[in-house]
């Protein structure tokens, strides 16, 4: 699914799985994205954060942190 990135095992039980595709969570507004088929990714820290909606996106940038927290480390995905 992602090719050479790991998921650990603790963030595959937070990841929600839809017609046989792995879905994130945008952290803003709580939607289930497809990666693959996400319009809006954000690296921040070295994590990739996908994002339904330029509305989502520009708060995410005001304040990631906010949006950050509210995943508590869950239904991100690291990036290599």
């Amino acid at each position: 699914m992602f090719g050479r990135e790991r998921i650990s095992k603790a963030c595959l039980r937070h990841l929600h799985i839809r017609g046989g595709e792995l879905m994130q969570i945008d952290p803003v507004c709580g939607k289930r994205i497809n990666p693959n088929k996400a319009h809006i990714r954000i690296d921040h820290e070295g994590t990739a954060y996908y994002l339904c909606c330029p509305m989502c996106q520009s708060l995410f940038e005001k304040d990631p942190k906010k949006y950050i927290k509210k995943t508590n480390g869950h239904r991100r995905r690291k990036t290599s």
